[in-house]
């Protein structure tokens, strides 16, 4: 009986493991797409700076 109890804990770690390596993968690519997001954000208001400082000279 100690056996079949050690092997069903041995058998329930690797799907607790697996969905923590799935939780880590979400939040992962959750915060790439969060930071691609702030380069086109940033890149649009360098972008707008740019003009409106092209504008004053011209």
């Amino acid at each position: 009986l100690f056996l079949i109890d050690t092997k069903i804990k041995k058998g329930v770690q690797p799907k607790r493991t697996k969905n923590v390596r799935k939780m880590k993968a979400v939040a992962r690519a959750i915060s790439k797409t969060e930071k691609s997001e702030e380069k086109v954000l940033k890149a649009k208001s360098k972008k707008s700076r740019i003009q409106s400082a092209k504008s004053l000279y011209d």
